[in-house]
């Protein structure tokens, strides 16, 4: 994962980075976000050019009106 975000120091990331993850045995990355203070899934779909439906299904959400901040969304 350090080689594919660049990452000088894998041992030292921040609270809100994003980071892309490899899937699977290819070398597909997923987009993610990381939730800040005052997002909602409406401002981060618009944000990534998704939908909110998008966001709820892809991160398993039973209730699309509570995210917390630290959360990590797939996208």
């Amino acid at each position: 994962m350090a080689r594919i975000n660049t990452l000088s120091n894998p041992d030292m990331i921040y609270s809100g980075q994003t980071l892309n993850v490899v899937g699977g045995q290819s070398v597909a990355t997923t987009g993610v976000c990381v939730v800040e203070y005052g997002d909602t899934l409406s401002s981060i779909a618009a944000q990534f050019g998704t939908t909110v439906e998008r966001l709820v299904s892809a991160n398993g959400i039973s209730n699309p009106n509570f995210i917390y901040t630290g959360q990590v969304l797939k996208f």
